[in-house]
């Protein structure tokens, strides 16, 4: 089910943020989507195996989201904040290169393993969480 979910997501958001046109990266981009949502079904299921009450589960889930989302703004480099790499008078031009802006930003992007180790990443961090629910459901 996640990944008929997960597919029909990242076609309809490929297409909005207009990405390079290429089924690899399309591949690449519904990849991550796909291991994002099942690290989050992990967690989920992880909580629930830990805490009997579906109601308290519900605003422990919630919570564990809400406060991943509220602090993974202290990751962001604030030098990086200002996004001025586009001209401001409405164009769809950029005078930079995707490239050029994160080798400004200090983002590796030199080999195919960057991109890959942080999707290993979060592969290991679900393949966790569900043995940690096998664990505690035995």
């Amino acid at each position: 089910m996640r990944v008929i979910a997960s597919f029909i997501f990242a076609i309809f958001a490929y297409r909005l943020t207009d990405f390079q046109r290429s089924i690899n990266r399309f591949l690449i981009f519904f990849l991550t989507i796909f291991i994002n949502s099942i690290f989050g079904s992990a967690v989920c299921f992880f909580i629930s195996a830990c805490i009997p009450v579906f109601a308290v589960v519900l605003t422990a889930v919630i919570l564990c989201f809400i406060m991943m989302m509220a602090l993974s703004d202290f990751l962001v480099d604030l030098e990086n904040i200002n996004l001025t790499f586009c001209l401001s008078n409405n164009t769809h031009i950029c005078p930079m290169t995707g490239e050029k802006v994160l080798t400004e930003r200090n983002i590796p992007h030199n080999t195919n393993w960057d991109i890959w180790k942080n999707l290993l990443f979060i592969s290991i961090m679900a393949l966790v969480f569900f043995i940690m629910t096998y664990i505690r459901l035995l």
